[in-house]
């Protein structure tokens, strides 16, 4: 193997494990999509996301800057309450306005009025059914945990390959 094939391979396996690594980690969670228009122009899109606080789930929308986010069609749900209105902060003091541009990722704050309660009469309680036991380990990865074994699985892949490179290099006393 010659000298520069070896710094060539080991070149290419770090820069594996370094693209791997930016590619499994969500660095680029945050950052605006810039899309390049018709026009040529550069535009940013942003994410507006609808926090519900404890209700109902609300598709998060991709605005384009300049453009306004638009009012979810339905409003969510939550049991015992009935929802108040959007706001754009968390402590519930400014209503979000849906007129002005969106100009930076955003979060939508739901706001909740608790229902008017009436007094639950009791109702008796079960007796619990027994529970079948089975020999499922509660330690077995979750659905969507395999990738990041993979992810180590690859840079290990590209760590044998380094250190095999590495004997070969030193068996042929390439230096």
């Amino acid at each position: 193997m010659k000298k520069t094939t070896l710094r060539k391979s080991i070149l290419i396996t770090l820069a594996l494990i370094i693209v791997m690594g930016v590619l499994s980690s969500n660095v680029f969670a945050a950052v605006p999509v810039i899309v390049s228009g018709q026009d040529g122009n550069n535009t940013s899109t942003f994410t507006v996301t609808f926090n519900t606080n404890g209700g109902s789930i609300v598709a998060s929308q991709s605005v384009t800057s300049g453009n306004k986010a638009t009012r979810p069609a339905t409003n969510p749900t939550r049991e015992g309450f009935t929802f108040d209105d959007w706001y754009a902060d968390s402590s519930f003091t400014t209503k979000f306005n849906f007129d002005e541009a969106i100009t930076a990722n955003t979060t939508v704050y739901a706001k909740w009025t608790s229902s008017a309660s009436v007094t639950p009469t009791p109702t008796p309680t079960p007796t619990p059914a027994a529970t079948p036991t089975t020999n499922q380990d509660s330690s077995l990865p979750q659905t969507g945990d395999a990738s990041d074994y993979a992810i180590f699985a690859l840079i290990g892949l590209c760590a044998v390959v380094s250190v095999v490179a590495f004997v070969k290099a030193k068996k042929y006393n390439l230096k």
